[in-house]
């Protein structure tokens, strides 16, 4: 494992994970048998859509990545945040936040995951309602 400011990157021996620690979109790069599957963009990650069809993006909110274990056999790594809207679209607090562990094992391709959306910021910020909250991995070609 090796960590930056900017990203976080755990080869497992079976693949290679890139994790973006300033814009939070899942994973930004995996490497499993040389081949580079994925197209990383910033609408990758938690997307949530309300009612109205205005798009809130995990990487747009993100407010920490870290790594909160590792070992030999495991790494796990925690990033928290808030899905917002861009350019000013949507509600402007935010749509739920979001606390996601990721869990990488020496040997695997696998990553497990837990995904945790939550309408508990510190100040109240009413009850948004959202129609569709999806995990977005784009593959390359």
């Amino acid at each position: 494992m090796e960590e930056t400011p900017e990203s976080i990157t755990i080869t497992t021996g079976a693949a290679k994970f890139v994790i973006n620690r300033k814009k939070f979109s899942f994973i930004e790069k995996a490497i499993v048998d040389g081949d580079d599957l994925l197209a990383g963009s910033a609408d990758c990650g938690l997307v949530l859509k309300d009612t109205y069809g205005d798009k809130y993006f995990s990487s747009e909110g993100t407010t920490g990545v870290d790594v909160i274990e590792k070992g030999a056999l495991r790494v796990c790594v925690r990033a928290k945040g808030r899905n917002m809207g861009r350019d000013g679209k949507g509600y402007s607090r935010g749509m739920y936040g979001y606390d996601v562990f990721m869990n990488f094992y020496a040997g695997s391709s696998d990553v497990y995951s837990d995904v945790v959306l939550a309408n508990n910021a510190k100040q109240a910020i009413g009850s948004p309602t959202f129609k569709d909250a999806s995990l977005v991995l784009k593959l390359k070609g």
